[in-house]
C-alpha cells in the first residue's frame, strides 16, 4: 500500500513535466496582405509563443512574437503577425507555444523547458500583380456550424475566404464566436486567410468590442480595403439595421455618426492609385444598397449616403447578404450604377476574375450549382 502511494506521488510529480500545452483552436489566418499575414490560435494554458516562417525555396527561419512595449505577451489567446514579407510569395509557418509556470516575480520568470510545435502550414501573401483573383463567400450562417462545414466540404482552391456578415447571431462570448467561425472549416483556415465583414448581428452582444480578435485590421477599424490581382475591394461595416433610437438598443447605439465617419473614409480610399488602377472594383456590404418600398432604415441610409460615393468610385459589383435569400438587382434599379448580388444564407458563392471576366458560380448545401453569373468587361454576359 505504501509502495503504491509513493509510486502515485511520483507520477503526479512527473506528469506536469511531461505534458505539453495543447492547441485548442487553430491555428488560423484572420488576415493577409501583400507584406505579411497574421496567425491566431488558442492554447489550453497560458503560454509564451512564437511564429516561425520560412519562405518557399529558402532555408532561413524568420521568427515573430506577440509583443507589447517590447515584451512578449502571455495568455491563452494568441495573435502574431509576420511582416516585412514579399507579395505573391508562398511561405510555410508553424506556431510554437511554451507554458507559463510563474510570472509573478520580475527577473525570475519561469516557463516550461519544452515547447509545443504545430505542424507546418502553407500560406501565400496577396499580390496586386497576380493574374487572377478567386475566393469563396458565405453569409448569414448565424452559428450553424454544420451548415458552415457542409458549404465548404467541396470548395475550390481559393486565395481567401470571405465571410459576409451575420456569421454569428450574437457577440455574447468571444470564445463561442471564435469556435463558430474557425472550427467548422479549421482545415481550410490553416492555409487560407479569411476576410470577415461585420453584419448587423456582429454588433450585438456584450463582447462586440472584441471583434478585432476575430478580424484584426491595421488601423483597428471594422471597415477596410485591399487588392488581390486585378480586383480591388472596399469592405464596409453597415452597423445595425434599425434607427439608433430603436428601443432594442437601449440608448447605446450611435451608428448614424459611425456611418458618417465611414463614408468619408470610403471617399478617400477609393481615390488611391492602387484602387483606381484595378480593372475590377467590388464593394462588399452585408446590407445591400438598393431600396424598395419596404426597405428598412439602414438600407435607405446606406443608399443615400454611401451609394453616390461608390458610384463615383466606379464600383463594378456589390456582394451582399442580410436577406437570407438569393437576388440579383441590375444597375440602374434605384440609383445604383452597379449590380447588387445578394447571396442566400445556405449557399456558397465562388468567384473568379482574370481582370476581363468575372465568373460567379453559386452552390447550394447539397453541392448543386444553383446560379451562374458571367460578366465581361463590366457587363452581364450570362445569367442562369
Amino acid at each position: 500500500m505504501k509502495k503504491n502511494a509513493i509510486s502515485f506521488a511520483v507520477i503526479l510529480f512527473l506528469l506536469p513535466l511531461s505534458l505539453h500545452c495543447q492547441v485548442l483552436l487553430g491555428p488560423w489566418l484572420p488576415s493577409v496582405s501583400e507584406k505579411g499575414f497574421t496567425v491566431n490560435w488558442e492554447t489550453d494554458v497560458p503560454c509564451i509563443v512564437r511564429l516561425d516562417v520560412i519562405e518557399s525555396g529558402k532555408s532561413d527561419t524568420l521568427s515573430f512574437y506577440s509583443t507589447l512595449y517590447g515584451r512578449s505577451l502571455t495568455g491563452t489567446a494568441h495573435s502574431v503577425t509576420a511582416d516585412g514579407l514579399n507579395p505573391g510569395t508562398s511561405y510555410s509557418y508553424r506556431v510554437c507555444s511554451r507554458e507559463v509556470v510563474d510570472e509573478s516575480r520580475p527577473y525570475q520568470l519561469v516557463y516550461k523547458d519544452t515547447e509545443s510545435e504545430s505542424e507546418w502550414y502553407d500560406v501565400v501573401t496577396l499580390d496586386r500583380g497576380a493574374g487572377c483573383c478567386r475566393f469563396s463567400m458565405v453569409n448569414d450562417i448565424h452559428g450553424d456550424k454544420e451548415l458552415f462545414s457542409t458549404l465548404f466540404s467541396d470548395a475550390p482552391e481559393m486565395d481567401f475566404v470571405l465571410l459576409n456578415g451575420d456569421m454569428v447571431s450574437y457577440m455574447t462570448s468571444i470564445r463561442t464566436v471564435k469556435d463558430q467561425i474557425v472550427s467548422p472549416i479549421a482545415d481550410v483556415l490553416h492555409s487560407t486567410p479569411m476576410f470577415y465583414v461585420r453584419g448587423n448581428h456582429e454588433g450585438r452582444g456584450q463582447e462586440f468590442f472584441r471583434f478585432e480578435e476575430v478580424s484584426p485590421s491595421p488601423d483597428g477599424k471594422a471597415w477596410y480595403a485591399f487588392r488581390q490581382g486585378p480586383v480591388a475591394f472596399v469592405v464596409v461595416d453597415c452597423g445595425e439595421d434599425k434607427p439608433d433610437s430603436h428601443p432594442a438598443y437601449c440608448g447605446n447605439a450611435h451608428f448614424d455618426s459611425y456611418r458618417a465617419e465611414e463614408v468619408a473614409w470610403i471617399a478617400s480610399v477609393t481615390k488611391e492609385k492602387w484602387f483606381r488602377s484595378a480593372p475590377v472594383k467590388i464593394c462588399v456590404s452585408h446590407i445591400p444598397m438598393f431600396v424598395e418600398e419596404d426597405s428598412w432604415y439602414t438600407q435607405k441610409q446606406l443608399h443615400d449616403m454611401f451609394l453616390p460615393v461608390l458610384n463615383r468610385a466606379g464600383i463594378d459589383l456589390m456582394l451582399s447578404g442580410h436577406f437570407h435569400s438569393h437576388s440579383f438587382t441590375p444597375a440602374g434599379h434605384s440609383g445604383n450604377d452597379f449590380p447588387v448580388l445578394v447571396n442566400d444564407s445556405d449557399e456558397r458563392l465562388d468567384f473568379y476574375c482574370d481582370g476581363k471576366t468575372m465568373d460567379i458560380r453559386i452552390y447550394d448545401r447539397d453541392g448543386n450549382l444553383a446560379h451562374t453569373f458571367v460578366f465581361k468587361n463590366g457587363k452581364l454576359f450570362q445569367h442562369q
